[in-house]
């Protein structure tokens, strides 16, 4: 039974009107309509409002195996009402018991320094603050990764506490496959839900580790949380001290660091890029960001100030657009690049790059680097259904090569 089927069903043993039922999602009846008829898709604000109306799960809706059965009805309101003010209490008190540990971690693993504890845990300042002010929800899902970077677990009850020990670290994707294949979902209806391409389904499953953005996006509309669909590791487990473990992506281990240890870097948004030309774009002194300074690695092997000063105006951070790198980079990630000699162009490997040609810039990987012989460059797209470029060596005006990504924790 298609979804279209199963809505058409509910609205018919909950006599519901289209008008009413349709508020209750909060699309319009139109587009319900055409819902009901496959003409359109529910997206996942709609199939988590079918979950919380008649607590059927979001898998089993999208589940064309799955009948809807005759007793499921949209729960009344004064009774959605009642569960949702319910888990409100459990919520708020869940927020500030996390709260509470992380600025208990803060203490006790970084004497108190905020700033040191989100690098050592690979996350932004930023987020943090806002996480430890309330102001941004603490999933569960960036709690494990918390207890995977520091080994305290101290959040959980005693009994579901994972050890510590050498086990290593989950493969997400592969343990996402898993519950997806345990709760027959197939990769397509993932993508459907996430408003993404299958594509971009398969890498997530080849993936070792996934951001917590896509976690929690995942999480949202699966109805499950982080720890269901990956397991919490192994329990029992001999005691260690604490390891670090975590994504793919090289955490920030760097010491305290002073304001005068920063480096005032161009900043391309994504909003800057269309019809983007880099020498106008300097002339109108774009955007800035500050970088650490240790991350300007090639400047370490530079002793002359002033060929130091020189070479600190190659980087550039760009702002990430689209799905085409994904999972390795995705949209609005921030990444530091450094602008390459044109008499270097043909002589790089692979690797990430930026290339500015015509009126783009792109971010793209280099696999075969054929200028020398053809005097074509190949652009690839790590999410296979972004495609590549050829781009002739006369169109090309300048490239960067990406050398890390300072902004994309969650």
């Amino acid at each position: 039974m298609k979804i279209g089927e199963k809505i058409t069903k509910l609205r018919t043993q909950s006599h519901l009107s289209m008008n009413a039922l349709a508020r209750m999602l909060g699309v319009s009846p139109p587009t319900l309509k055409r819902i009901e008829q496959e003409l359109s898709q529910a997206d996942s604000s709609v199939l988590s409002q079918l979950q919380t109306l008649t607590g059927f799960p979001v898998e089993k809706w999208i589940n064309d195996k799955t009948p809807l059965p005759n007793e499921v009805k949209v729960i009344p309101p004064t009774t959605i009402r009642t569960v949702i003010n319910t888990n409100s209490k459990d919520y708020e008190a869940e927020q500030a018991a996390w709260r509470h540990f992380l600025s208990k971690l803060i203490s006790e693993l970084a004497e108190g320094n905020q700033v040191h504890f989100a690098r050592k845990i690979g996350l932004e300042n930023a987020f943090l603050n806002k996480m430890l002010s309330g102001n941004l929800k603490i999933t569960k899902a960036t709690m494990y990764r918390v207890g995977q970077y520091t080994g305290r677990y101290d959040w959980l009850p005693a009994e579901q506490r994972p050890g510590v020990g050498n086990s290593g670290p989950v493969h997400e994707g592969q343990a996402l496959k898993r519950y997806l294949d345990e709760k027959n979902t197939k990769q397509v209806d993932l993508a459907r839900l996430l408003n993404k391409n299958k594509a971009t389904i398969t890498t997530y499953i080849q993936s070792e580790k996934l951001q917590d953005r896509t976690w929690n996006a995942i999480t949202a509309v699966l109805g499950a949380g982080y720890e269901e669909i990956v397991g919490a590791p192994e329990i029992g487990a001999p005691e260690s001290e604490p390891r670090i473990v975590g994504p793919s992506v090289k955490p920030y281990y760097a010491p305290i660091e002073a304001p005068d240890q920063y480096t005032s870097v161009m900043l391309i948004p994504v909003r800057d890029r269309a019809g983007f030309q880099y020498s106008s774009y300097i002339e109108l002194e774009g955007e800035r960001i500050n970088v650490l300074t240790d991350y300007l690695e090639r400047l370490n092997r530079i002793t002359d100030p002033a060929k130091r000063e020189e070479e600190k105006v190659r980087y550039v951070v760009i702002e990430i657009d689209g799905d085409s790198m994904e999972p390795r980079l995705e949209a609005g990630f921030k990444v530091l690049a450094y602008q390459l000699d044109s008499s270097a162009w043909a002589y790089q490997a692979s690797g990430i790059y930026a290339v500015e040609f015509g009126d783009q810039l792109v971010v793209k990987r280099i696999k075969d680097n054929t200028l020398l012989e053809s005097g074509i460059l190949t652009l690839h797209s790590d999410n296979p259904e972004g495609g590549r470029l050829s781009v002739p060596l006369s169109e090309i005006r300048n490239i960067w090569k990406v050398e890390r990504i300072i902004d994309g924790r969650l």
